[in-house]
């Protein structure tokens, strides 16, 4: 037998946040006339484990597209951040007991309000969060890679088994960029660009986790006669971490992002929030079943002796 030892989900808390805050325009863009679509994203900043508590910190960030007249022939951007912290109880949470978060938006809801100067330059966002917290606890398991019995023969079956230890869940910030050259050239403005961040595979080698985060570019734009037109591409951006395990999970949040037209490219600057799951596999060949064949018995071999007990001469012992 050996000793393997592997972490399992223990506890699991939800917990639904409400966040809500009346934002004000900046003083360069005009009044809104009407919202034309927009989006929320939320990312986590910081996790904080207490006695008995967990304080989860981050911000979500809200973008919105507007229309300044009844025609649409203008549009402009709102871009803003809110930020939130909430805390858990979690009873039997210490520092070192790994632990995954989650943070996703349920719902959310903007509207242009009257402002101070009346005019429609303020903006009354709710966004409604549901926060999850898994705490992890090690196990310890007595696995047999081999038997026999003095008898009879046993016919067994073995398998591979992976055993994974968590090793923790950390934060990363990384700013990357990416250059897509635009297909049309008959674009005269570009009204707004929006990320759908299609996810990231992960893979360890050499103490580093590298991921290639693949994200949908969505260009809403306008050409030379003044139509509205849209195009999407796909962006690829390899991303790579130091890392201490040898098996990682990489979650990329998308936070905030820039972007421009150069000679033709559009130039995309993105702040990522890399959440990086580490672990430490081990692969064992276990016993997972064994047949005792009580109906033969095993040839006992005259070259073997067997000695049982502690009353025995050392020469004998070596011969």
């Amino acid at each position: 037998t050996f000793e393997a030892k592997s972490t399992i989900p223990d506890e699991w808390i939800e917990k639904i946040v409400t966040v809500s805050d009346s934002l004000e325009f900046d003083h360069t863009l005009p009044p809104a006339h009407m919202l034309l679509g927009g989006e929320c994203r939320s990312v986590v900043r910081e996790c904080k484990v207490l006695s008995g508590k967990m304080i989860v910190k981050g911000n979500i960030y809200v973008h919105q597209l507007y229309t300044d007249t009844s025609e649409g022939e203008s549009t402009h951007c709102l871009d803003f951040c809110l930020p939130y912290s909430q805390i858990l109880d979690v009873p039997d949470v210490t520092e070192g007991i790994p632990y995954m978060v989650s943070v996703q938006i349920i719902s959310d809801t903007e509207r242009c309000v009257v402002g101070p100067d009346g005019n429609n330059t303020m903006l009354d966002v709710t966004v409604k969060l549901l926060v999850q917290l898994r705490t992890y606890k090690m196990v310890e398991y007595a696995l047999a890679q081999d038997a026999y019995h003095c008898h009879h023969p046993l016919s067994m079956h073995q398998e591979e088994v992976e055993f994974c230890t968590m090793l923790g869940e950390r934060i990363e910030d990384t700013v990357v960029t990416h250059t897509i050259p635009l297909v049309s050239e008959r674009w005269s403005e570009i009204l707004d660009v929006i990320l759908q961040p299609q996810g990231c595979q992960a893979n360890v080698r050499d103490g580093c986790v590298t991921g290639l985060w693949k994200s949908l570019v969505c260009v809403l734009a306008k050409d030379v006669s003044g139509e509205v037109v849209y195009n999407e591409y796909v962006a690829d951006v390899p991303l790579m971490f130091p890392s201490e395990g040898n098996s990682a999970c990489l979650k990329i949040h998308l936070a905030d992002y820039k972007y421009r037209v150069v000679d033709g490219r559009l130039e995309l600057q993105m702040a990522l929030n890399v959440m990086m799951r580490e672990y430490h596999c081990t692969t064992q060949s276990i016993i997972t079943e064994a047949k005792l064949q009580k109906n033969a018995t095993i040839k006992e071999s005259k070259n073997i002796v067997v000695f049982t007990g502690d009353l025995i001469d050392k020469d004998v012992k070596e011969k």
